[in-house]
């Protein structure tokens, strides 16, 4: 059976604060990429597939787009999934000075991030105001759960003076928010999975990737709803610095309860927001 390669698919009707002019609303417009679309197709050697999760719109009107690169190997089913960022030009032109991937222009491929983990998947990213990039992510499948943390350069090369030469890893969680507050600390949000339990984590590195021991434990704090699954999807910073998060709480009969929490800067639960910091909304009936 043939398989055929994903791309990379950009739309101006999504990107449309990138254009000087647009369409009317909803409506692609003929001046980015081709017909309002823009592509970029893998070689079918370095690159099977493309997938893309998260984007921004740069100050130059330019598209920075996260992802992963799929390559697909012979004979063995697994996936073999890096981190990529993508950047296209403000006409949706892949950027030719941009990426790693020879004759594959406008995508720039992340090592092995967690040696043995086949996914690695780019899932959240922030600009900082000198052009440099934050991107956070989760590392899994064949090998140990790791949360990963990067700090790139505008061309995408990693930051050595981050953490370990640009990467700073959390092990046993994923991560899927991502935040950067007034003095350059990184927050992410997500959960630390087990066998049996799923719990919600805050986590905070310095502006060197390194972990802020005055955060929690160790740089992560774990949030009790009192359910055996909680899950964080979403992390933002209120004007004051307080840290709001959303996500889901499994419930006893398998369903899905929504979840708000604040924390404090220093990561304790903010008692001024619905009574003790958490607000869990519950469907009728249950």
């Amino acid at each position: 059976m043939s398989r055929h390669p994903l791309t990379v698919f950009v739309c101006a009707a999504l990107a449309a604060a990138s254009c000087q002019a647009v369409a009317n609303d909803g409506a692609l417009d003929p001046a980015f990429g081709t017909a309002g679309a823009s592509f970029i197709l893998p070689d079918g050697v370095q690159a099977h597939e493309f997938r893309t999760t998260v984007s921004m719109v740069l100050p130059d009107g330019s598209l920075l787009i996260g992802g992963t690169r799929n390559k697909i190997i012979q004979n063995n089913p697994d996936p073999h999934m890096r981190a990529v960022l993508v950047h296209l030009l403000p006409d949706g032109t892949p950027d030719p000075d941009f990426g790693n991937l020879t004759g594959i222009p406008g995508i720039h491929e992340y090592p092995d991030l967690v040696p043995g983990d086949q996914q690695q998947i780019i899932e959240a990213m922030r600009r900082l105001d000198d052009g440099s990039i934050i991107v956070a992510g989760s590392a899994n499948a064949f090998g140990p759960l790791t949360g990963f943390v990067l700090k790139v350069g505008a061309d995408g090369e990693l930051d050595p003076t981050f953490d370990q030469d640009g990467i700073a890893l959390i092990p046993g969680v994923f991560l899927h928010g991502l935040a950067i507050d007034a003095t350059g600390r990184v927050i992410g949000g997500g959960e630390r999975a087990t066998p049996s339990l799923d719990s919600a984590i805050v986590a905070r590195l310095n502006a060197d990737g390194t972990r802020d021991t005055t955060f929690g434990t160790d740089g992560l704090v774990t949030l009790n709803t009192g359910t055996n699954s909680t899950y964080l999807s979403t992390l933002t910073l209120t004007a004051d610095g307080r840290i709001l998060v959303t996500g889901q709480a499994a419930t006893p009969d398998f369903t899905y309860d929504a979840h708000v929490t604040r924390l404090n800067a220093d990561g304790s639960l903010d008692a001024t927001f619905a009574g003790s910091g958490m607000r869990r909304f519950v469907p009728p009936g249950h």
